[in-house]
């Protein structure tokens, strides 16, 4: 019998989520990889639109009101990729 409370249960390496900040890093770099694409999408809705609907002042508005929801959107997130990847002997470790 195992006893439940051992380290085998945990594989060979022994802590199944070793490294949680580079995980948390790299699904953050594939956010802001998303960002342009969300932006293209955003800034093609105005076309979309029925001809004469939302008026040039609308198209305007969406416009910057877009540009400014990525912005505070981009700041939270730039901040978590900012910080140097330890690479446990304080290098950035990206080559």
């Amino acid at each position: 019998m195992t006893d439940p409370d051992s380290d085998a249960a945990d594989g060979p390496r022994g802590d199944p989520f070793p490294d949680t900040g580079l995980h948390r890093r790299r699904r953050a770099a594939d956010a802001a990889r998303l960002f342009p694409i969300l932006g293209l999408i955003l800034f093609c809705a105005p076309l979309l639109a029925p001809a004469g609907e939302a008026g040039l002042g609308g198209s305007i508005l969406w416009f910057f009101g877009c540009w400014g929801g990525l912005i505070a959107l981009m700041v939270p997130l730039s901040r978590a990729l900012r910080g140097p990847v330890d690479g446990g002997d304080g290098t950035r470790g990206d080559g």
